[in-house]
């Protein structure tokens, strides 16, 4: 709708202003619309709750880069790609690059397909920092598809131009073949790592704990994961949430078992946690997890 209404101002992607061009999208929009509000009315209070409750929590977050638009695109790149290390940049870079390319080729048949690419993103960014949303980086996996067409266009219009450079008619055919192959096998290598270890691998902290612990040992799940550990495996585990409750925690004596998960909400939430691994909390075992932040630390106190 968005789309349409700047192409009807400014002329932008069409030609003739006929009534069917001006009704048709009207016709859809307000389809779509009326559709929307039907699905989502017995659900629209408590949804106006949770948006409530989300935006409340955001404003007191400790990781207040998960409302920073540069932070979700870096980490929708790792996420994508992985921690590779330089070629990160560089898939992201060569991806980037394609999708101008592919915003350029687009423009030749659909005008308007870009740009309906770009404001769907424009307006799902706008809609959460009104709302003062956490921007994660699945609001925009809708969009990959999106991303995915203009990466194809732009690898065949690339490979046309290097053709029409040297002069050499006909070689657009193979460098596109190969510019396909090539993503393919990107892509091959990069899904692995979904694949690699579990998002959290809860599991395996509950069964090392379990196996180490003693019969005096308290553990202490610290972060938002304690209340999967007690209720969903039914760990008799104390739940800290909080700077105070992790310091009238620690200060019972005796042997005590730390679980962390995500470490850096926690390390920052928790300040005396630093201070307690430098001194006397020993790392026994570290969890990887494919999830942004998705470690579990496991740390123990004799």
């Amino acid at each position: 709708g968005l789309v349409w209404l700047i192409a009807l101002v400014t002329g932008l992607g069409r030609t003739d202003l006929t009534r069917a061009w001006i009704a048709f999208p009207l016709i859809g929009v307000g389809l779509a619309t009326v559709l929307l509000f039907a699905f989502y009315l017995p659900v629209l209070p408590s949804l106006i709750e949770t948006v409530g409750g989300v935006a409340a929590t955001s404003a007191v977050d400790p990781m207040q880069e998960y409302q920073n638009p540069l932070w979700t695109v870096f980490e929708g790149v790792r996420t994508a790609i992985g921690g590779t290390g330089p070629l990160t940049l560089i898939v992201g870079a060569g991806a980037l690059v394609a999708v101008l390319l592919g915003a350029v080729a687009a423009h030749r048949e659909a005008p308007l397909f870009s740009l309906i690419v770009v404001a769907h993103i424009a307006v799902t960014l706008a809609i959460l920092l009104a709302l003062n949303m956490r921007i994660w980086p699945r609001f925009f996996f809708i969009d990959i598809g999106l991303f995915i067409i203009l990466i194809v266009l732009g690898c065949r219009y690339g490979a046309e131009l290097v053709a029409r450079w040297t002069r050499r008619p006909g070689l657009e055919r193979g460098l596109f073949g190969l510019g396909v192959l090539l993503m393919v096998g990107v892509s091959v290598l990069l899904v692995g790592r979904n694949y690699s270890a579990p998002k959290q691998d809860f599991a395996g902290a509950l069964a090392l704990v379990e196996e180490v612990r003693g019969p005096s040992d308290r553990v202490l799940a610290l972060g938002p994961s304690g209340v999967i550990f007690r209720h969903h495996y039914k760990a008799d585990w104390d739940i800290v949430t909080d700077q105070a409750g992790y310091e009238a925690a620690m200060s019972a004596p005796g042997p005590v078992i730390v679980v962390v998960s995500f470490p850096a909400r926690v390390f920052r939430l928790m300040p005396g946690l630093e201070r307690d691994v430098a001194d006397d909390l020993e790392r026994i075992a570290r969890f990887p997890g494919t999830l942004g932040d998705g470690d579990v630390l496991v740390y123990r106190r004799n």
